[in-house]
Formats: structure tokens, C-alpha cells, sequence
């Protein structure tokens, strides 16, 4: 299949779609771009880290040791309200610095092609290799 038969929309998958029917791959473009921005909120292609430069300031999340010391403390003297804050995003945590940044990323896909996975299953499953070999990719 040409890549001039595809919508503009598709033009990211053109080379993996070229293995398919045209009518196939238009029938896959929805849900592409669906998959595509349900794993792209999830998982970024690629997360900027470095090595540790000490603490940048405070931040809304972070890890349970990086919490501050008197949300700690207000955990022992009032549980309900540290449990509060913790459900609404409300705990302090240190911010790690980093000063030389890396590039890194993960792809994962495990996919179960028995035989209750065909039709509708199958054809998730082919987009959603198709959109992680894209993110892979890059």
C-alpha cells in the first residue's frame, strides 16, 4: 500500500501499515491515535533523568522517603488528616535535582493470541503493536 492511499492522520504508521489491506488500516486509524494517546499519557517515550544534583525544592509527589519531616510528623499526631492530604495530593515532598540528563524509555507488550482473542481482540492487539513499535521507534 502506498502511503499517498493513507490519511494524513496515519502518515506515523505508514511503514507498518503498508504490510495491510488499505480498508484495514483506515479501519485501524481511530483506534491507533486512541492507543497512541491512552499510552502516551502513561508512558513517555522518553523520561529525562541524570545524575542526583541534590534537592531542586519542593514538589506535590514524590516517594514516601521523600517526604518532608513534619508530614511525618503530622501522620503520627493526626492520621486522618495526613490520609486526607495524601488522597487530595496535599503532602510536601523534597524535589530531586539532577544535572546531566539521559534519554531512557520502556516498551512492554504482552499479548495473549489463544483463541478466544479473535475478531475485535486480535485487532487491538495488532494496534497496540503497531503503536508501541512506533513509540519504540522513536
Amino acid at each position: 500500500m502506498t502511503t499517498s492511499r493513507l490519511p494524513a492522520a496515519l502518515a506515523p504508521w505508514a511503514t507498518a501499515l503498508s504490510a495491510i489491506s488499505p480498508e484495514l488500516a483506515v479501519a485501524l486509524g481511530p483506534l491507533l491515535r486512541r492507543l497512541d494517546a491512552l499510552v502516551g499519557e502513561r508512558e513517555p517515550v522518553a523520561d529525562v533523568h541524570g545524575d542526583p544534583d541534590g534537592l531542586g525544592g519542593l514538589s506535590r509527589s514524590g516517594r514516601p522517603d521523600q517526604l518532608l519531616p513534619s508530614e511525618w510528623l503530622l501522620a503520627d499526631e493526626y492520621p486522618e488528616e495526613f490520609l486526607r492530604r495524601l488522597v487530595d495530593g496535599e503532602l510536601l515532598h523534597l524535589a530531586p535535582e539532577f544535572n546531566k540528563p539521559t534519554v531512557r524509555g520502556r516498551m512492554v507488550a504482552l499479548v495473549d493470541a489463544g483463541p478466544t482473542q479473535a475478531g475485535a481482540g486480535r485487532l487491538v492487539q495488532l494496534a497496540a503493536l503497531l503503536v508501541l513499535h512506533r513509540r519504540a521507534a522513536a
